[in-house]
Formats: structure tokens, sequence, C-alpha cells
């Protein structure tokens, strides 16, 4: 009687085992929607561009074609962004923007204009200058300001990473 109860609760055991093996399967199978936004003003001098290029080269190595997972990154324009977000009467300076504005446009967008996170950054290595803000999909909005900063792509790369960290708060696949 006993090894009928013991084979019974290993086969439970072992079927219980193979559906959260499966149902694991499916998880995290959705990427991340990362709209990233260059505020860098102009002119943009030779260090600026570089640290630019490298951010946006660790954000596209963040995803994963094969698993369809990580971040999918699409990049928008200062310009453009300002334009959707015109009717908010943001302040000048991207730092001091407040979420709902952000939000708002996140509830509005679809297809191919959909993000769940957006990242605004302002990369100035001669002046010594980093700033970013970080609307993730959980709302509200992260600030990172860096003064002193090395001219290297170490230095981008590394924010990036912290950035991309940030973009994941509140996010479900």
């Amino acid at each position: 009687m006993m090894k009928r109860r013991m084979g019974a609760l290993a086969l439970l055991f072992l079927g219980v085992g193979a559906l959260l093996d499966a149902s694991d399967a499916n998880a995290g199978s959705a990427p991340l929607a990362v709209r990233l936004v260059n505020m860098t003003p102009d002119p943009v001098d030779d260090a600026g561009r570089a640290c630019s290029a490298a951010i946006r080269r660790v954000f596209r190595a963040a995803r994963d074609h094969d698993s369809d997972e990580g971040v999918a990154m699409v990049t928008q324009g200062e310009t453009a962004l300002r334009t959707q977000l015109a009717s908010a009467d943001l302040p000048p300076d991207f730092m001091s923007w407040p979420a709902a504005p952000v939000d708002a446009l996140r509830e509005r967008t679809h297809g191919d204009d959909y993000f769940q996170a957006l990242v605004l950054f302002d990369c100035r290595p001669s002046d010594n200058v980093f700033r970013a803000a970080v609307f993730p999909n959980a709302g509200g909005v992260t600030h990172t300001r860096v003064s002193q900063i090395v001219t290297s792509d170490g230095f981008a790369e590394w924010m990036s990473a912290r950035l991309i960290e940030q973009a994941w708060i509140g996010f479900v696949p």
C-alpha cells in the first residue's frame, strides 16, 4: 500500500514538474520594447557622436533574436518626440519632465510605434556631461546624472547597461 502511494506521489510530482517546465518554456518570450532618444543638444562633437553610437550598440546587442528575448530598441529623434508631446507643455530640459505625459503617449501608441520604456539621454564627454531619464513600463521616471565621465566606449557601455536595467522595471513579458 505504501509503495503505491509513493508511486502515485512520484507520478504526481513528475506530472506537475512537466507542466511547470512546459509553462516556463514561454516565459520571457517577448522583448522589452524600448524607444531610445538622443537628447544631446547640437552641435554634437566627435566624442558625443561616439558616445551615442556606443549606447545604441549596447541596446541593439541586448536583443537575442534567436529567442526573441531581451530589448527591442527603436530610435526616435528628439524633434519627433517633442512634437508628439507638444500638447503636454513640458519644460525644455527633459530631466524635468514628469512621467504622466510619457505614460499617456505610451497608451496611445500602437504597432511599430508602441513602446514599454522610453530612454532619453544626453552624452557630452567633452563637457563631462551624461544625463538620462528612463520612463519604465511601471510608470514613474528614474534620473541619472554623471559629471566627470571618461571618454571611452567602456563608460557608454557600462552606463547603457544601467539604463537597460532601469527600463526593465515593471516589465513582465
